[in-house]
C-alpha cells in the first residue's frame, strides 16, 4: 500500500515553498520526498547537487554511507564548492518556488516566505540507520558510526558559523514544525524498519505540515486544528 495515496492537498497561490534541514540521518531526505509526493510538488536535494559540483557519479541512495564520503568532504574544503552550492539552491528555487527543499543551509538562506521544517532525531537512532545503510559486509562498529556522523556535522556546523553566522544545532526559532522522527525499526520478514517508521511516522509529519501550510495561507488557526483532527 501506498504511503502516499491519498489525494494531494489544494495548490496555494503564491506557492509557498517547503524547506527542510536537519542534522545527518535524521530523515529529512526520507520525509521531504515523501511530503513532496503527496502534496504533488517538485522536490530537489542539496546532495544531489553536490555530488554534480564535485564530479562524483553514483546510483547509491546513501552516499554518505560509502567510500565516497570522504571523498566528498574533502572536495568541501575551502568554502568555496558549499558557496556555489548554495547560491545553485537558492536559484533553483528561485525558478521552482512551490518545491519541496532538502538542504542544509536554504532554510536560513532563503530570505522570502516559507515553511520551514527541521528534522530531528536522537543520536542513537541516527547512528543505527547510519549502520543499517551499509551492506553488512562494509558495515562499521557502533563507535566509528557514530564518530562518522559526529564529525560530518560538526564540520558542517562550523562551516556555516563561519560562511553565513547561524549555528545549524541551535538556531531553530524561524522554523515552523520541528518534526522528531526518533526511533530505530528493525526489518521484520515482512517489512523493512524504513518502512514501518515511514508507515508511523509520515502520516503525522504530513498533517503537521498541511497544517502549518494552512495557518501560513491565512486558514484561521483554530479552524485548521480542527480540520486536521478529524483527518487523524
Amino acid at each position: 500500500m501506498s504511503l502516499v495515496e491519498k489525494p494531494a492537498e489544494p495548490t496555494f497561490d503564491p506557492p509557498v515553498p517547503i524547506l527542510f534541514s536537519g542534522l545527518t540521518a535524521s530523515g529529512k531526505s526520507n520525509y521531504s520526498s515523501l511530503i513532496a509526493e503527496s502534496l504533488g510538488r517538485p522536490w530537489f536535494d542539496a546532495t544531489s547537487q553536490l555530488l554534480k559540483l564535485v564530479g562524483v557519479q553514483t546510483d547509491e541512495q546513501s552516499v554518505w554511507a560509502t567510500d565516497l564520503a570522504d571523498d566528498i568532504q574533502e572536495a568541501r574544503q575551502g568554502d568555496h564548492i558549499d558557496r556555489e552550492l548554495d547560491g545553485l539552491i537558492l536559484a533553483k528555487l528561485r525558478d521552482t518556488p512551490d518545491a519541496v527543499v532538502d538542504a542544509w543551509a536554504t532554510p536560513w538562506l532563503w530570505e522570502e516566505d516559507a515553511l520551514r521544517v527541521f528534522v530531528y532525531a536522537d543520536e542513537d537512532t541516527r547512528v543505527q540507520r547510519c549502520l543499517a545503510s551499509y551492506p553488512a559486509a562494509a558495515r562499521p562498529t557502533v563507535d566509528d558510526a557514530r564518530r562518522l556522523i559526529h564529525d560530518k556535522d560538526s564540520y558542517t556546523r562550523s562551516l556555516f558559523m563561519r560562511l553565513y553566522g547561524f549555528d545549524l544545532f541551535n538556531d531553530h526559532d524561524d522554523f515552523d514544525v520541528v518534526l522528531d522522527t526518533s526511533g530505530f525499526y528493525e526489518d521484520t520478514p515482512e517489512k523493512s524498519g524504513k518502512r514501518i517508521a515511514q508507515e508511523r511516522i509520515f502520516p503525522i509529519a504530513r498533517r503537521l505540515i498541511t497544517f502549518a501550510l494552512e495557518c501560513k495561507q491565512g486558514l484561521p488557526a483554530a479552524d485548521a486544528q480542527d480540520e486536521m483532527m478529524r483527518s487523524l
